[in-house]
C-alpha cells in the first residue's frame, strides 16, 4: 500500500496530511515553547532588576545619612535618585512586556505565570 493512500476513508499515519498536522502541532508547540522561554525570562530580568531597586534605595538610605551628594549639591537630584528613576522605568517596563506577552497564551498558561509572577515580585 502507497503512503498517503485511503483505506477505506481512513488516512494511514504516514500521509501527507497527518504529517502536515503533526508538523503544524510541532510548530504550535514550539511557539509556544519559545513564548514560555520569554516570559520566564522577561519574569527572571524584572525580578533582578527589582532586587537592584531594593539595593538601590537601601543605599540611599545610608548614604544620605552620611554624607551629602555633590551630584545633589549641583543639579538638585543625586544620581542615586536618577539610577532608581531609570531602574523604576525599566522594572515597570518589564512588567508591561510580561503582562502583554502573557495575553498570547492560553488563559490557563497565564493564569500560572501570574501566579509565579506574583510569588516572585515582593514590591509589586
Amino acid at each position: 500500500m502507497a503512503s498517503g493512500s485511503l483505506v477505506r476513508g481512513v488516512v494511514e499515519p504516514d500521509s501527507p496530511g497527518v504529517l502536515s498536522a503533526r508538523a503544524s502541532a510541532d510548530d504550535t508547540e514550539q511557539a509556544m515553547s519559545e513564548r514560555e522561554r520569554i516570559l520566564r525570562q522577561t519574569a527572571e530580568v524584572r525580578e533582578r532588576a527589582e532586587g537592584l531597586l531594593r539595593g538601590l534605595l537601601d543605599a540611599r538610605a545610608r548614604t544620605r545619612r552620611l554624607t551629602p551628594d555633590p551630584m545633589q549639591v549641583a543639579t538638585g537630584q543625586s544620581a542615586i535618585d536618577r539610577a532608581i528613576e531609570s531602574t523604576r522605568r525599566m522594572v515597570e517596563t518589564l512588567r508591561r512586556a510580561f503582562e502583554e506577552a502573557s495575553t498570547q497564551i492560553s488563559e490557563e498558561d497565564a493564569m500560572l505565570l501570574r501566579a509565579e509572577d506574583d510569588r516572585m515580585s515582593p514590591t509589586r
